[in-house]
């Protein structure tokens, strides 16, 4: 089962973040606000005599904020957080997925009285599995994870509904097959919670929307007046044009001053360490899922029994493939086996994805996989017709691993990817981990990202280079 602990913790970092941000927007506010002054520019200009008020003019094109309010605007817009808001809908829709999945495996019990106070987590699990017993589905005590009373949300003073999390999917579907027995259930005879991390994520995002006073932080400076006051000035115009002219370059000396504080500040706000933040998030995801891919196997090459199929069919034909080919696996090991959609549109049977309830059972089956050719298709029941020789297992990998894999090891003639292009002899995945190899000799290389081969083509593109020169 997949942990959420280190998801947890990256949206409260997250957090942390969005605030550290509103800080420094309420900081930059407080720079212009000081800057601003309490008389117009035409109050300023009345006040000017007429043999300075040319040159005055002429100045004040130079002294003009549309090129500043340009770069200010450009600054801003570099701090736009649609990026950062689509990263969180991506997190979000990710810790979505993780607890849709966890949630699978969980049932919900309503109508049960409570047999003690307090009623143990062993009490509520032992009362589960005589009640899914009597209702004829065949589940024991180890095929359940936990099972607990929460709170009812309706106070309608009944017994606390029991959340119940099996161990395999294919025991809890087995009960869910008979749930409308529940109620037929003889009381005299023996009788999950997971954290809204969605919620957490939908209020981070929430935060992030606030932070739009950006915008209006923008307009504040196309708007704002520049940074002098009418006494400053006054104090320092006399009757010569030159002194005015003086004071204004040193006004706009000091407004330029103002621009590169300003400059500063915006940069301050970038973003950048709050997407590796997000960056971070988006690991941490990886990680959950390639390590709940390490139970799963793929299996293609079997014909399908049926249509439809059900899971618990699937489940069954893994077994005694498993079994023939010499591993000790049996129903028991297998958390759910289910057909998928098969890419390449070759008319074959569709893949079969074999989930397990423990690694090692998956690791006896991958260290003898390859005798899956060599089972009698005959002991599953199929005509002498059928074979078995293109029936192949695999570690069943991520989206992102399939995509490594792609990108190492297609033909050369159709994309010249990077197996064929430098000669590699040997491309395989293990235990959800991709290598290459380049002769049976030499040191096996771990890829574990597109970054890698990147780097790995880089250092032959330069050894390349080196040896012609």
């Amino acid at each position: 089962m997949v942990k959420a602990e280190a998801l947890r913790k990256e949206n409260q970092s997250l957090k942390v973040q969005v605030d550290t941000l509103t800080a420094e927007i309420d900081k930059l506010k407080s720079a212009i606000e000081q800057m601003e002054s309490p008389s117009s520019r035409e109050s300023i200009e009345a006040s000017l005599n007429t043999e300075a008020q040319s040159s005055l003019d002429f100045l004040s094109t130079k002294y003009d904020f549309e090129e500043f309010r340009r770069h200010a605007q450009r600054e801003i817009q570099r701090l736009n957080l649609l990026e950062l808001k689509s990263k969180l809908d991506m997190v979000g829709k990710a810790i979505e997925a993780f607890e849709a999945y966890s949630y699978q495996f969980n049932a919900k019990i309503m109508g049960i009285p409570e047999i003690g106070s307090p009623e143990t987590a062993k009490d509520t699990s032992e009362l589960c599995v005589a009640l899914f017993n009597g209702m004829g589905a065949r589940v024991s005590l180890q095929d359940i994870d936990v099972a607990h009373s929460v709170q009812n949300h309706n106070q309608n003073g009944g017994p606390k509904p029991i959340i119940c999390k099996f161990v395999r999917r294919l025991a809890k579907y087995e009960v869910m097959a008979r749930r409308h027995d529940a109620c037929k259930v003889d009381p005299v005879t023996p009788m999950v919670k997971a954290e809204a991390l969605r919620k957490e994520n939908q209020s981070l995002k929430v935060l992030v929307d606030t932070l739009t006073e950006i915008d209006k932080l923008k307009s504040a400076i196309q708007q704002m007046e520049p940074p002098s006051s009418r006494e400053s000035i006054e104090a320092s115009l006399n009757t010569e044009a030159q002194s005015s002219l003086d004071f204004l370059s040193t006004k706009y000396d000091d407004f330029e001053e103002f621009g590169r504080h300003a400059q500063r500040e915006i940069q301050r706000l970038n973003l950048l360490e709050i997407k590796t933040k997000v960056d971070m998030v988006g690991k941490a995801i990886e990680d959950f899922q390639a390590y709940s891919y390490q139970f799963n196997a793929k299996i293609i090459g079997i014909p399908e029994i049926g249509s439809p199929e059900t899971a618990k069919d699937t489940s069954e034909l893994c077994v005694p493939l498993f079994n023939g080919m010499g591993a000790r696996v049996s129903l028991q090991d297998i958390d759910v086996a289910h057909r998928v959609q098969s890419y390449n549109q070759n008319g074959g049977p569709k893949p079969i994805i074999c989930k397990f309830v423990r690694r090692l059972a998956k690791y006896e089956v991958m260290a003898r996989r390859h005798d899956a050719c060599k089972v009698d298709p005959v002991t599953f029941g199929f005509s002498d017709s059928v074979s078995f020789d293109s029936v192949r297992i695999f570690d069943y990998l991520t989206p992102n691993q399939q995509q490594i894999l792609y990108e190492v090891s297609i033909n050369y003639d159709e994309a010249k990817k990077f197996k064929d292009r430098h000669k590699f002899q040997y491309c395989w995945a293990k235990n959800s981990k991709i290598y290459l190899r380049k002769t049976s000799d030499s040191r096996p290389i771990k890829i574990t990202s597109i970054g890698d081969l990147q780097r790995l083509e880089d250092n032959y593109t330069a050894s390349i280079v080196q040896s012609n020169s």
